[in-house]
């Protein structure tokens, strides 16, 4: 029978909502142990809300050319759908609205919830811990402060290529794979910060549920491979075959 593991005397630190955006990166655990108590949440919301809104204003030219090639190649959708689709989007290219630029931070804060609800199943359930689903919120939050991270060298990147297409994982070692396929999905997938946010949210749910963190890690990376090769690969190469991505 699992036992959740017994609070250390580091428990009993506190970390700022400001400082743990920034120690967050070097000394997760430790970060983790300091945010327990008072799970702050608000802070690394906004913050990753107005990064993702920025990140998509700023490369949205790109970013549509990238979608609209895929609809181009997508043999899938019927040719007066294509067409309509399509005239939307060069419309919207250089000109993007509100409603380009909102749905995207959106759909990043309510997959948080949906997120850290998965977390507080896996450390409760599968580990045996017990964590609360403000706590799961509030490290899934900080941990995904590392995707803020990876927008500020994408953009970085995509600036300079004038190309959305920029990669971080093993999708560089098969530039010649078509985009759409499970094989370059899956590679894609296969992300440095997808790897590291899964390692510094296993620490999380470590903290968060009292469990060992060798537990966490190997149960993180277990949803991880769900994610990379079932989710975004698998389901992804299917669901692009009908949506143009």
């Amino acid at each position: 029978m699992n036992q959740p593991v017994q609070s250390t005397p580091n428990d009993l630190g506190t970390s700022s909502p400001i400082s743990a955006m920034f120690s967050v990166f070097t000394e997760p655990r430790k970060t983790f142990e300091g945010l327990r108590a008072s799970t702050p949440w608000i802070l690394p919301v906004i913050v990753i809300f107005l990064a993702v809104a920025g990140f998509t204003y700023v490369n949205w030219p790109y970013l549509v050319d990238q979608r609209i090639e895929s609809f181009r190649a997508n043999e899938q959708l019927p040719p007066d759908a294509k067409a309509s689709i399509l005239e939307g989007m060069q419309e919207s290219r250089d000109n993007p609205g509100i409603k380009d630029i909102v749905p995207g931070p959106i759909f990043v804060v309510l997959f948080s919830l949906l997120g850290a609800a998965l977390w507080l199943l896996a450390g409760n359930v599968v580990m045996g811990g017990d964590g609360t689903f403000k706590q799961l919120w509030s490290a899934f939050n900080y941990a995904g402060l590392i995707g803020v991270l990876e927008m500020v060298l994408k953009t970085v990147m995509i600036q300079m290529k004038q190309s959305a297409d920029v990669y971080t994982s093993l999708a560089l070692l098969a530039p010649d794979i078509e985009s759409s396929s499970f094989t370059f999905r899956a590679l894609d997938a296969v992300d440095v910060f997808s790897l590291w946010f899964f390692y510094v949210m296993a620490l999380g749910v470590s903290v968060m549920c009292k469990v060992k963190p060798q537990k966490a890690v190997g149960v993180s990376f277990v949803i991880f491979a769900v994610w990379a090769f079932g989710i975004k690969a698998g389901l992804g190469s299917v669901l692009g075959q009908y949506v143009g991505t």
